[in-house]
């Protein structure tokens, strides 16, 4: 039975483009709002098929350079078709890097204080969470967040802990914040009955939570 998410906990999100793996600051980490009006609960791209199909494009690759910078920036690229999260230099912004293993219309980045990175697929699998060493393409651990069509993620600076939102159920039921303890195994599971569809989040210093979402 799920928990309810108090009040007190739900907040505007701060809104970025886009995740940097860098030295762990603790900075809080979200996604643009824009993208919350272009996909549907279940997070499939309006005028792409439903059909859940898994990257076929070339290898994951990352240059030799990219693993020893201490900065890259990772951006999704959730088309429904292409299914892969490209890695560029900071701040140059050059291509480094390509990850295709395990995706599945990859959406939400975020990234621990090790700059493991974490992809979050927006369609429901086996693999809801993969994380990547930073500069790696081959995925060290898998999550699932049972039943839900995850969306966004961040990483508690102050427990580890690993805050995984969706905007629904696969039941069609309400969305959820999952709480993975230290970003492993089972999570915890919080609605909250005012926000039916939760989208993006971020943590702040002090390992506050901040969500946003629309009402059913």
């Amino acid at each position: 039975m799920a928990n309810t998410l108090g009040s007190a906990r739900i907040a505007g999100a701060v809104w970025t483009l886009v995740a940097l793996s860098a030295c762990g600051t603790g900075s809080p980490q979200a996604y643009a709002p824009a993208a919350a009006a272009a996909f549907p609960p279940n997070g499939t791209p309006a005028g792409h098929s439903k059909t859940a199909v898994f990257s076929s494009g070339p290898a994951s690759w990352m240059s030799s350079d990219a693993a020893k910078s201490k900065d890259l920036l990772y951006v999704s690229d959730y088309s429904g078709e292409v299914n892969d999260v490209e890695v560029f230099s900071y701040p140059a912004g050059k291509l480094v890097g390509t990850l295709t293993a395990d995706m599945l219309n990859p959406d939400g980045l975020c990234s621990d204080k090790k700059n493991d990175v974490f992809v979050v697929n927006n369609t429901p699998n086996q693999n809801d969470v993969v994380e990547f060493k930073h500069g790696g393409t081959t995925p060290i651990a898998t999550l699932v967040d049972p039943g839900e069509a995850a969306i966004s993620c961040a990483v508690d600076p102050t427990t580890g802990n690993l805050a995984v939102t969706s905007g629904g159920n696969i039941s069609g039921g309400t969305g959820a914040v999952a709480i993975y303890a230290h970003a492993t195994g089972t999570p915890q599971i919080y609605t909250d009955p005012k926000i039916f569809e939760v989208f993006w989040c971020g943590y702040d210093g002090k390992g506050n939570l901040f969500v946003d979402g629309q009402p059913s």
